[in-house]
């Protein structure tokens, strides 16, 4: 209908035959190559992420793609080039209201993709947050009061938020747990690569169409139940992003693809820490350790003083 026409929701037309999957993946990632410019490794991910949102209710947990930059950093670009190819892009700004938001997620269930998912409102932050932080994994609903269409009484209503998220933020989220759901492509100042368009036109949408109905041929004939590989874990890493990594990895075959998706959650995962530590609370407890390590000696022996 409506939001169909003005390109808020994107379905495929028909199924279209694609040969095998390293042949639309390769297709998604030349997609992404024509009109994004970003490193060959966050080529290959985000072309594997594509194709698991078409598959992605096959799993109880799910990472997000999210780009982090300043004003003029390509992040718009980011989540248009990577967002109108995965399954049901809903495609939303930071200056939506959240009531449609939630109806939207719980009708369609596809991919949110949301730009600008910085929010000034602290309510309208809640309410974006609650929808990040309980969306990564299946069964995950918010409850809203909702005015009754009958009546001027609010009844009580169970939003399913559950699905792929694409998101474009110039800062950090200061929810950590957040922070770790997300696997983040810091956005580059530097001038697109030559031959990359300044606007998008009938060809970026004719081309992204046929993917789509490439992709919805895959859904089909792929769409079965998958069983996560826990083999492919790393203890090094923190529980949560082994969590939203292992259903991404378990559809990816090539060795060498996987090992460099984990050196990637390696690096991310030491930024998460280091980020934490240069919190007021990070900060009181290495002051705590400090005094314990090293107490004062007086006269009176021992002075762990930790109102210090």
């Amino acid at each position: 209908g409506l939001l169909r026409a003005r390109r808020v929701i994107l379905f495929p037309e028909r199924a279209e035959e694609y040969g095998s999957e390293q042949q639309l993946n390769k297709e998604i990632r030349a997609f992404i190559h024509d009109y994004l410019d970003v490193d060959p490794f966050y080529e290959k991910l985000a072309s594997y992420y594509v194709m698991f949102t078409w598959l992605y209710d096959l799993f109880e947990n799910l990472p997000y793609l999210r780009a982090l930059g300043d004003y003029g950093t390509g992040k718009t670009r980011f989540i248009q080039t990577i967002g109108v190819m995965c399954y049901r892009p809903m495609l939303v700004s930071g200056a939506s209201t959240t009531s449609p938001i939630f109806n939207i997620i719980d009708m369609f269930n596809g991919t949110l993709v949301i730009d600008e998912a910085d929010f000034s409102n602290s309510d309208t932050d809640n309410e974006i947050i609650k929808i990040l932080n309980i969306g990564y994994y299946k069964g995950g609903v918010v409850l809203r009061a909702e005015k009754d269409p009958n009546s001027e009484t609010y009844m009580p209503n169970a939003r399913d938020v559950f699905g792929p998220k694409i998101l474009a933020t110039r800062k950090l989220f200061t929810d950590r747990a957040t922070e770790s759901r997300c696997l983040t492509k810091r956005m580059s100042t530097a001038r697109p690569r030559p031959g990359i368009a300044y606007t998008l036109g009938t060809d970026f949408w004719n081309r992204s169409q046929a993917i789509r109905n490439k992709l919805l041929m895959y859904r089909l004939r792929t769409h079965k139940p998958m069983e996560i590989n826990h083999a492919l874990a790393d203890n090094s890493i923190e529980p949560r992003l082994n969590q939203v990594t292992l259903p991404l990895l378990t559809l990816i075959e090539d060795p060498e693809m996987r090992q460099e998706i984990w050196s990637f959650v390696k690096a991310y995962n030491e930024v998460l820490i280091s980020d934490r530590r240069m919190t007021f609370p990070a900060m009181v407890v290495q002051a705590l350790a400090n005094i314990q390590a090293h107490p004062q000696k007086t006269l009176m022996g021992d002075v762990r003083d930790f109102s210090m």
